[in-house]
C-alpha cells in the first residue's frame, strides 16, 4: 500500500486541497489481488488504490467512457502472422498504465483508508485518473494512442487497438489490450528502440517473449506457435467444482428445453452468466467438450440457445456469434429495468434517426457517436424531457440543428461533433438552464454565437471550434463563471477578446487559433489581466493578428501546460519569466518578431517540456549549453533566426528527441559526436549554416530517420552517397545541395 501511494504521489495524480462548495467527493477503497504465472505460481502480490468510480455522474465529473481493447480475431491473426514469417513476439506491461491518462473533467476524491491529513476537510482533486473511473480506461488509451500517432503509427480503422509503423520493407505491430502490449517485428533493433520509446513515455515492465496473455498460454518452436488454455479451463472447472468431472463425445443431450424457471437462471450471485462468459472466451481459440453432469449440460446448452437469439428456445446450429452470447450473459436470469440510456455507438450504423424515437420519452441519455447516420436531426427528439445526455459525434448528420431542442429541459450535454451542420446556431439552445456541455466543432455552422448564451449559467464546456461562425467573441461570456473550455480556433471571428473573460478564475482552456482577433481596444496586445485565470491550463492563440509583447503575467499562471502564441507580431525579448510555468511540456512561440538571446530562466522553465519551438523569430547569441536538461524534449525547432557559435555537445543528452531543426542560422564548427546518442531521431535539419568537418558516418544508425538536411554548409571530404544510408530506407529527403 505504501508502495501504491509513492507511486501515486511521484506521478502527480492530485492534489491536496479544501472541499470547494457544492461539490461532492467520490470514495475509494483497497484492491489486493495475487498474480500468477502461467504456470500457476505466485509471480507477486499487489495492491491497487481504485476510485468508486460508479459515484461518478454522467456530464458532471465524467463525459466519454469508451475505449477499445483488442478483438480476438486480432490476436489470432497476428500470432498466425508471426509464426508464418518467423517473428520474434514480445509482451511488455505498462506500470499503472491507468495513472498516466490526463482528466478533462474536476474529480475530487475523499483520502484512501488508512491515509488522512490533519485540519480542516481535505481531499484529493485529481489531476491523472486513476482506477476505478468511468473515464480512467479511455484517458489511459487516448494518451497511448497519441503517443505512437506522434511517431508516425497508424491506427488501424478495423481494430482501433492495432497499431502498425511501416518504414521501407519493415513492420512494426503493436497490439495493446488495457495495459497489456504486444509488439512483433522482423527487425529486433526496432524492438529495442520501440522498447526503449516507451519506456521514455511510460514506465514498463518487459516481460519478454510472449508466454501468457488473456488466459492464453503461448509456446513456441521451430514448427509453429502452440496456444493453450489448460491453466483457464482448470480456473472454470475450479469455479463450479466440477475437477473430478469426465469428459464425453456429445456434449449435451438432444431435444432438451429450458424454460426462464430454471434454477440456474435464478441465481441472485448471476454465477451462471458470469460462466457464460467464461465460456465464450474460451471458445474464442478452442472446441468446447463437457461433462455429463447436468448442470454443465444446462450451462452450455442455454449458452447455445443464446448465441442463437432465443434465450429459452430449442437448441440449434453453432453457427452463430459471440457478440449476442456477451449480450445475453449479462441480462440474463433478472428482471430488465426499463431502460433509461439507449447507446448505440461505434456500431456500424447507417441510414437516418427515426423521427419515432420521440415516443421513447424515459431515455435519459442517447449515445450515436461513431456511426454512419446521415440525413436532419428529427425535431421529435425535442419531446424527450427527461433526455440529460444526447450525442451524435462523428456521423454524417446534415440540415440545421433543430430549433425545439429546447424541450429536453433537462440536457446537460449535447455534443454534435464532427458533422454536416449547417446554419446558425438557434438562440432556442440558450434555454437550456442545466446544459454544461455545448460540442459542436467541426461542421459547417454560419452566423454569429447568439448573444442569450449569457443565460447558460452551468455552462463550463463550449466547443465550437472548426466551423464558420462569425462575429466577435461576446462580452457575456464572462457572465458564465463555471467555464472551465473556451474553444473558437479555426472561425472567422473578429474584434477584440473581451476584457470580462479575464474575470472567469474557472478557466482551463481557451483556445481561439486561427482568427482575426486584435487584442484590446487600447493597446492591441494581450491584456495584462489574462494573469487573473489561475487555473488557465492551455492558451492557444496563434495566427490571430496579436502583437505588442508576451505580458509578464503569464508568469503567473503557474498550471499552464500548453502556450501557443506562433504566427502573430510580437515583439521584444523572450519572456524569462515564463519559468514560473512549471508545468509546462509544449511552448510555441514561432513567426514572431521576439529578438535578443535565449534567457537561461526561459530552458529551466521545466523537465517536463515536450515541443519547443521558437523559429522564425529574430532571436541572437549562441545556443545555450542548458538545453541538455530538457530531458523529456520530443521536437526543438530554432530554425530562421540569427544564433551563432557551435552546436553544444549537450543536445546529446536529451535522447528522446526526434525532430530537430536548427537550420538557418549562424552555427560553425562541426557536427557533434554526441549526436549520435539520437537513437530515436525522425528529422535532422541542419541547412544554411556554416558547418564545416565531413559529414559523420554515425548518421547511418538512425533507423527511424525520414528527413535529413545537410545543404549549404562548408562541409568537406567525400559525400556519402553510397553504402553509409543503406539502412536508413526511409529517408524522403536527404539535402546535399551547395555542398
Amino acid at each position: 500500500m505504501s508502495s501504491e501511494i509513492q507511486a501515486l504521489k511521484q506521478n502527480d495524480t492530485w492534489d491536496i486541497v479544501s472541499l470547494p462548495p457544492g461539490k461532492q467527493p467520490i470514495g475509494c477503497k483497497w484492491v489486493y489481488r495475487i498474480k500468477y504465472n502461467s504456470d500457476g505460481t505466485i509471480e507477486r502480490y499487489k495492491a491497487r488504490l481504485v476510485a468508486k468510480g460508479y459515484t461518478q455522474t454522467e456530464g458532471i465529473d465524467c463525459h466519454d467512457t469508451f475505449a477499445p481493447v483488442a478483438k480476438m480475431v486480432t490476436v489470432r491473426t497476428l500470432l498466425a502472422l508471426a509464426s508464418i514469417r518467423h517473428w520474434p513476439l514480445y509482451q511488455l506491461d505498462v506500470n499503472n498504465a491507468f495513472l498516466h491518462g490526463d482528466l478533462d473533467e474536476e474529480v475530487y476524491m475523499r483520502f484512501p483508508p488508512g491515509f488522512h491529513t490533519k485540519g480542516e476537510n481535505f481531499v484529493c482533486r485529481l489531476k491523472k485518473s486513476l482506477y476505478g473511473l468511468k473515464q480512467a480506461s479511455r484517458q489511459w488509451f487516448a494518451k497511448f494512442s497519441s503517443a505512437l500517432l506522434d511517431v508516425g503509427f497508424q491506427q488501424s480503422k478495423a481494430d482501433y487497438s492495432l497499431f502498425t509503423l511501416v518504414r521501407g520493407s519493415l513492420l512494426t505491430i503493436v497490439l495493446v489490450y488495457v495495459e497489456d502490449l504486444v509488439i512483433t517485428d522482423d527487425d529486433e533493433v526496432m524492438i529495442q528502440l520501440l522498447k526503449r520509446f516507451l519506456d521514455t513515455q511510460f514506465r514498463i515492465k518487459d516481460l519478454g517473449t510472449l508466454k501468457y496473455f488473456l488466459g492464453i498460454e503461448v509456446s513456441r518452436s521451430k514448427s509453429g506457435i502452440f496456444l493453450s488454455q489448460r491453466k483457464y479451463a482448470l480456473d472454470i472447472l475450479s469455479d463450479v467444482g466440477l475437477l473430478g468431472g469426465r469428459p464425453v463425445d456429445t456434449s449435451m443431450e438432444p431435444n432438451i428445453q429450458f424454460s426462464d424457471s430454471s434454477p440456474a437462471l435464478k441465481d441472485p450471485e448471476l454465477r451462471y452468466c458470469h460462466l457464460l462468459l467464461c465460456i465464450a472466451l474460451a471458445l474464442c481459440f478452442h472446441q468446447v467438450s463437457s461433462n455429463s453432469n447436468e448442470t454443465d449440460r444446462l450451462v452450455l446448452s442455454a449458452f447455445k440457445a443464446g448465441i442463437t437469439g432465443d434465450p429459452f428456445g430449442v437448441l440449434n446450429s453453432w453457427n452463430s456469434s459471440i457478440g449476442f452470447c456477451q449480450w445475453y450473459g449479462v441480462t440474463c436470469g433478472r428482471r430488465q429495468r426499463r431502460v433509461t440510456v439507449l447507446d448505440l455507438s461505434s456500431r456500424g450504423l447507417l441510414g437516418s434517426i427515426s423521427p419515432h424515437i420521440g415516443n421513447l420519452s424515459f431515455l435519459r441519455e442517447i449515445w450515436l457517436q461513431n456511426n454512419s447516420l446521415g440525413q436532419d436531426i428529427p425535431p421529435q427528439v425535442g419531446q424527450l424531457r427527461r433526455l440529460r445526455a444526447f450525442r451524435l459525434d462523428n456521423n454524417s448528420l446534415v440540415g440545421e440543428i433543430p430549433k425545439n431542442i429546447s424541450g429536453c429541459i433537462d440536457l446537460v450535454a449535447l455534443s454534435l461533433e464532427n458533422n454536416k451542420l449547417t446554419g446558425e446556431i438557434p438562440g432556442e439552445l440558450t434555454s437550456l438552464l442545466k446544459l454544461q456541455k455545448l460540442d459542436l466543432v467541426a461542421n459547417n455552422l454560419t452566423g454569429s454565437v447568439p448573444s442569450s448564451i449569457g443565460n447558460l449559467s452551468s455552462l463550463k464546456f463550449l466547443l465550437l471550434a472548426s466551423n464558420n461562425l462569425g462575429g466577435s467573441i461576446l462580452q457575456v461570456l464572462g457572465r458564465l463563471t463555471n467555464l472551465q473550455i473556451i474553444a473558437f480556433a479555426t472561425n472567422r471571428l473578429a474584434g477584440v477578446i473581451p476584457s470580462s473573460l479575464f474575470n472567469l478564475s474557472s478557466l482551463i482552456v481557451f483556445d481561439a487559433v486561427y482568427n482575426r482577433i486584435l487584442g484590446t481596444l487600447h493597446a492591441g496586445v494581450i491584456p495584462s489581466n489574462l494573469g487573473n485565470l489561475h487555473n488557465l491550463a492551455k492558451l492557444q492563440l496563434s495566427y490571430s493578428n496579436l502583437r505588442g509583447t508576451i505580458p509578464s503575467s503569464l508568469g503567473n499562471l503557474t498550471k499552464l501546460f500548453h502556450i501557443d502564441l506562433s504566427g502573430n507580431n510580437f515583439h521584444g525579448q523572450n519572456p524569462s519569466h515564463l519559468s514560473n510555468c512549471w508545468a509546462l511540456d509544449m511552448l510555441d512561440l514561432s513567426s514572431n518578431n521576439l529578438s535578443g538571446a535565449i534567457p537561461l530562466q526561459l530552458i529551466g522553465l521545466s523537465s517536463l517540456v515536450i515541443i519547443l519551438n521558437l523559429s522564425h523569430n529574430h532571436l541572437t547569441g549562441i545556443l545555450p549549453t542548458e538545453f541538455g536538461n530538457l530531458r523529456a524534449l520530443t521536437a526543438l525547432d530554432i530554425s530562421d533566426n540569427l544564433l551563432v557559435g557551435e552546436i553544444p555537445n549537450s543536445l546529446g543528452d536529451c535522447t528522446g528527441l526526434i525532430s530537430l531543426r536548427m537550420g538557418g542560422n549562424f552555427f560553425h564548427g562541426s557536427i557533434p559526436q554526441s549526436i549520435r546518442s539520437l537513437g530515436g531521431i525522425e528529422e535532422l535539419d541542419l541547412s544554411c549554416n556554416n558547418l564545416s568537418g565531413q559529414i559523420p558516418e554515425f548518421l547511418s544508425i538512425f533507423h527511424f530517420l525520414k528527413l535529413l538536411n545537410l545543404s549549404y554548409n562548408k562541409f568537406d571530404g567525400m559525400l556519402p552517397r553510397e553504402g553509409v544510408f543503406s539502412s536508413a530506407t526511409d529517408i524522403s529527403i536527404i539535402g546535399y545541395d551547395g555542398l
